[in-house]
C-alpha cells in the first residue's frame, strides 16, 4: 500500500507544509525502537521515490531518512542486546546500529538474494538471524561470521517467504 510519508523541511528549519518534501513510497515493515519508529520501502509506482530506511521520532508527524536510499527494503528486525536494526534487501541483508541519527549500512555476509522476512532470537545474544527468502528459508548462526545456512522446511516451490519465527527459550540453539 502506498503511503504519504512526510519528511523534514528541506532547509533543517522551516516547519511551513509547502516546504517539507514530500513522497510515495511502500511501506513493507515497520519496528519500533524506543521513542522511533523505522519503516522499510520500496518504490510505490513507476513514478515515485525508490525505496530506504526511514524514521520517526514523533509518531509519523515527520520522517527522517536513515540509510538505503535506492534498495527495496522488504523487512526489518531490531536485535535489542547489540542495538542494530537489520534490513531484508532486495540484495541481501544489511545491519546499522541504531544508536545515532544516522546509519552506516554493512552486508551480513555474502548473502544477495531479495530477503522478505527476517526474525532474530531474543536469547542467542544478537547471534541468530533468520531470513525468508523467494528460494526458502536461510539462518544465519554467528552473524559476525557472516556464514549463512539453508534450512528446509519440506515445501518445494512455496514461493516468497513473507514471515518468519523463532520460537526459543533461554539456554537453547538453532541447529541447522
Amino acid at each position: 500500500k502506498n503511503i504519504r510519508l512526510k519528511g523534514m523541511p528541506a532547509d533543517g528549519k522551516s516547519n511551513t507544509e509547502a516546504q517539507y518534501k514530500t513522497f510515495t513510497r511502500v511501506a513493507n515493515d515497520l519496528e519500533v525502537v524506543g521513542d522511533k519508529v523505522f519503516v522499510g520501502t520500496s518504490k510505490g509506482s513507476a513514478d515515485s521515490a525508490s525505496g530506504g530506511v526511514f524514521y520517526s521520532a514523533d509518531n509519523g508527524g515527520t520522517w527522517q531518512a536513515f540509510g538505503l536510499e535506492g534498495k527495496d527494503v522488504f523487512s526489518l528486525a531490531y536485535d535489542s542486546i547489540a542495538k542494530k536494526l537489520y534490513a531484508g534487501t532486495s540484495s541481501g541483508v544489511m545491519v546499522a546500529s541504531t544508536e545515532s541519527d544516522t546509519a552506516s549500512w554493512t552486508a551480513v555476509g555474502s548473502f544477495t538474494k531479495p530477503v522478505y522476512s527476517l526474525a532474530i532470537d531474543p536469547y542467542s545474544e544478537g547471534k541468530v538471524l533468520m531470513a525468508g527468502t523467494d528460494e526458502g528459508v536461510s539462518v544465519i548462526r554467528d552473524v559476525t561470521s557472516g556464514t549463512w545456512g539453508e534450512i528446509s522446511l519440506g515445501i518445494k516451490d512455496a514461493g516468497k517467504v513473507k514471515s518468519v519465527l523463532i520460537v526459543s527459550k533461554p539456554d537453547t540453539s538453532i541447529g541447522m
